[in-house]
Protein backbone atom coordinates (compact mmCIF):
# COMPACT_ATOMS: atom_id res chain seq x y z
CA UNK A 1 0.00 0.00 0.00
CA UNK A 2 1.32 3.44 -0.92
CA UNK A 3 0.55 6.58 1.14
CA UNK A 4 1.27 10.19 0.22
CA UNK A 5 2.43 12.82 2.70
CA UNK A 6 -0.34 15.13 3.95
CA UNK A 7 -0.77 18.31 1.91
CA UNK A 8 -2.21 21.44 3.54
CA UNK A 9 -4.57 23.77 1.69
CA UNK A 10 -6.25 27.01 2.78
CA UNK A 11 -9.79 27.33 1.51
CA UNK A 12 -11.70 29.13 4.27
CA UNK A 13 -10.52 26.28 6.50
CA UNK A 14 -7.53 23.99 6.59
CA UNK A 15 -8.17 20.64 4.91
CA UNK A 16 -5.96 17.60 4.91
CA UNK A 17 -6.09 15.07 2.08
CA UNK A 18 -6.30 11.45 3.02
CA UNK A 19 -3.85 8.75 2.00
CA UNK A 20 -3.88 7.39 -1.54
CA UNK A 21 -6.24 4.45 -1.91
CA UNK A 22 -4.96 0.93 -2.58
CA UNK A 23 -3.84 0.13 -6.10
CA UNK A 24 -6.36 -1.60 -8.33
CA UNK A 25 -5.96 -5.24 -9.28
CA UNK A 26 -3.96 -6.16 -12.35
CA UNK A 27 -5.77 -7.35 -15.45
CA UNK A 28 -5.92 -10.92 -16.79
CA UNK A 29 -2.68 -12.89 -16.58
CA UNK A 30 -0.32 -13.17 -19.47
CA UNK A 31 1.75 -10.63 -21.32
CA UNK A 32 0.11 -7.46 -22.37
CA UNK A 33 -2.81 -7.66 -19.95
CA UNK A 34 -4.58 -4.44 -18.96
CA UNK A 35 -4.08 -2.62 -15.68
CA UNK A 36 -7.09 -2.68 -13.42
CA UNK A 37 -8.97 0.40 -12.27
CA UNK A 38 -7.42 2.71 -9.70
CA UNK A 39 -8.53 1.98 -6.18
CA UNK A 40 -10.83 4.28 -4.23
CA UNK A 41 -9.47 7.24 -2.30
CA UNK A 42 -9.38 6.44 1.39
CA UNK A 43 -10.91 8.44 4.24
CA UNK A 44 -9.24 11.65 5.32
CA UNK A 45 -6.24 10.69 7.35
CA UNK A 46 -5.04 12.19 10.60
CA UNK A 47 -2.83 15.26 10.64
CA UNK A 48 0.85 14.61 10.15
CA UNK A 49 3.14 14.20 13.08
CA UNK A 50 3.92 17.35 14.98
CA UNK A 51 7.32 18.86 14.57
CA UNK A 52 9.37 20.87 17.02
CA UNK A 53 8.30 24.09 15.26
CA UNK A 54 5.06 25.74 16.34
CA UNK A 55 4.79 27.50 12.98
CA UNK A 56 3.09 26.25 9.86
CA UNK A 57 3.35 28.39 6.76
CA UNK A 58 0.51 28.03 4.30
CA UNK A 59 1.28 29.75 1.03
CA UNK A 60 3.43 32.83 1.08
CA UNK A 61 1.95 34.96 3.85
CA UNK A 62 -0.36 32.97 6.15
CA UNK A 63 1.03 31.89 9.51
CA UNK A 64 -0.21 29.88 12.48
CA UNK A 65 1.15 30.24 15.99
CA UNK A 66 -0.33 28.67 19.12
CA UNK A 67 -3.94 29.14 18.00
CA UNK A 68 -3.39 32.55 16.39
CA UNK A 69 -3.56 32.98 12.62
CA UNK A 70 -1.70 35.76 10.87
CA UNK A 71 -2.26 36.94 7.31
CA UNK A 72 0.66 39.09 6.32
CA UNK A 73 1.83 38.93 9.96
CA UNK A 74 4.61 36.51 10.86
CA UNK A 75 3.96 36.82 14.60
CA UNK A 76 0.16 36.97 15.07
CA UNK A 77 -0.84 38.37 18.47
CA UNK A 78 -4.61 37.85 18.16
CA UNK A 79 -6.88 34.96 17.12
CA UNK A 80 -6.94 36.49 13.63
CA UNK A 81 -4.25 39.11 13.01
CA UNK A 82 -4.28 40.67 9.55
CA UNK A 83 -2.02 43.21 7.90
CA UNK A 84 -3.90 44.87 5.07
CA UNK A 85 -7.40 45.81 4.04
CA UNK A 86 -10.29 43.51 4.99
CA UNK A 87 -13.39 43.45 2.82
CA UNK A 88 -16.59 41.72 3.85
CA UNK A 89 -20.31 41.97 3.20
CA UNK A 90 -21.00 42.25 6.93
CA UNK A 91 -19.32 42.33 10.31
CA UNK A 92 -21.16 41.12 13.38
CA UNK A 93 -20.17 41.50 16.98
CA UNK A 94 -21.62 39.36 19.76
CA UNK A 95 -24.05 41.53 21.74
CA UNK A 96 -26.46 39.12 23.42
CA UNK A 97 -27.51 40.10 26.95
CA UNK A 98 -26.45 36.65 28.15
CA UNK A 99 -22.76 37.55 27.72
CA UNK A 100 -23.07 40.84 29.61
CA UNK A 101 -23.08 41.72 33.29
CA UNK A 102 -23.05 44.94 35.33
CA UNK A 103 -25.19 46.64 32.64
CA UNK A 104 -25.60 50.41 33.20
CA UNK A 105 -27.48 52.73 30.84
CA UNK A 106 -25.13 55.35 29.35
CA UNK A 107 -27.66 58.02 30.27
CA UNK A 108 -26.63 57.35 33.88
CA UNK A 109 -22.95 57.98 33.13
CA UNK A 110 -20.78 60.88 32.08
CA UNK A 111 -19.51 59.16 28.94
CA UNK A 112 -19.20 61.84 26.30
CA UNK A 113 -17.44 62.51 23.02
CA UNK A 114 -16.50 66.03 24.14
CA UNK A 115 -12.90 65.17 25.02
CA UNK A 116 -12.25 63.01 21.93
CA UNK A 117 -10.13 64.47 19.13
CA UNK A 118 -11.14 63.11 15.72
CA UNK A 119 -8.33 63.48 13.17
CA UNK A 120 -7.60 62.89 9.52
CA UNK A 121 -4.25 61.39 8.60
CA UNK A 122 -2.26 59.40 6.07
CA UNK A 123 -1.93 55.78 7.20
CA UNK A 124 1.76 54.94 6.72
CA UNK A 125 1.01 51.22 6.24
CA UNK A 126 -1.62 51.65 3.49
CA UNK A 127 -0.44 55.06 2.25
CA UNK A 128 -4.10 56.17 2.20
CA UNK A 129 -5.92 59.03 3.87
CA UNK A 130 -8.16 57.99 6.74
CA UNK A 131 -10.23 59.45 9.59
CA UNK A 132 -10.23 58.24 13.16
CA UNK A 133 -8.78 58.70 16.61
CA UNK A 134 -5.27 58.41 18.03
CA UNK A 135 -5.30 55.29 20.21
CA UNK A 136 -3.31 56.62 23.17
CA UNK A 137 -5.47 59.78 23.28
CA UNK A 138 -8.64 57.69 23.39
CA UNK A 139 -7.00 55.50 26.03
CA UNK A 140 -6.76 58.53 28.34
CA UNK A 141 -10.57 58.83 28.29
CA UNK A 142 -11.76 55.25 27.69
CA UNK A 143 -8.92 52.81 28.36
CA UNK A 144 -11.22 49.79 27.81
CA UNK A 145 -11.68 50.77 24.13
CA UNK A 146 -7.93 50.49 23.37
CA UNK A 147 -5.72 47.41 23.14
CA UNK A 148 -2.02 47.76 23.87
CA UNK A 149 0.07 50.46 25.46
CA UNK A 150 1.54 53.63 23.97
CA UNK A 151 4.98 52.95 22.45
CA UNK A 152 4.73 49.25 23.42
CA UNK A 153 6.16 46.37 21.38
CA UNK A 154 2.86 45.95 19.50
CA UNK A 155 0.85 48.68 17.79
CA UNK A 156 -2.24 49.88 19.65
CA UNK A 157 -5.71 49.20 18.25
CA UNK A 158 -9.11 50.78 18.88
CA UNK A 159 -12.50 49.15 19.40
CA UNK A 160 -14.42 51.60 17.21
CA UNK A 161 -17.63 49.56 17.71
CA UNK A 162 -17.51 50.56 21.38
CA UNK A 163 -17.73 54.24 20.48
CA UNK A 164 -21.07 53.72 18.72
CA UNK A 165 -22.95 53.50 22.03
CA UNK A 166 -21.51 56.85 23.16
CA UNK A 167 -22.44 58.45 19.82
CA UNK A 168 -26.02 57.15 20.08
CA UNK A 169 -26.31 58.56 23.62
CA UNK A 170 -25.00 61.96 22.46
CA UNK A 171 -27.41 62.09 19.48
CA UNK A 172 -30.34 61.21 21.76
CA UNK A 173 -29.40 64.06 24.11
CA UNK A 174 -29.10 66.51 21.19
CA UNK A 175 -32.53 65.46 19.86
CA UNK A 176 -34.08 66.04 23.29
CA UNK A 177 -32.49 69.49 23.46
CA UNK A 178 -33.64 70.41 19.93
CA UNK A 179 -37.19 69.25 20.75
CA UNK A 180 -37.15 71.30 23.95
CA UNK A 181 -35.90 74.44 22.13
CA UNK A 182 -38.52 74.04 19.37
CA UNK A 183 -41.32 73.79 21.93
CA UNK A 184 -40.15 76.89 23.82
Amino acid sequence: MSYSKPIYYLNYSISITGPTGPAGSNGNGGGGGYTGPTGYTGHTGPAGSSSTSQWITLGSNIYYNLGNVGIGKTNPQYTLDISGVINADSFNSSSDYRIKKNIISLSETDYSIDKLRPVTYINKKTNKQDIGLIAHELQEQYSFLVNGIKDGDNLQSVNYFGIIGILIKEIQELKKEVKYLKNK
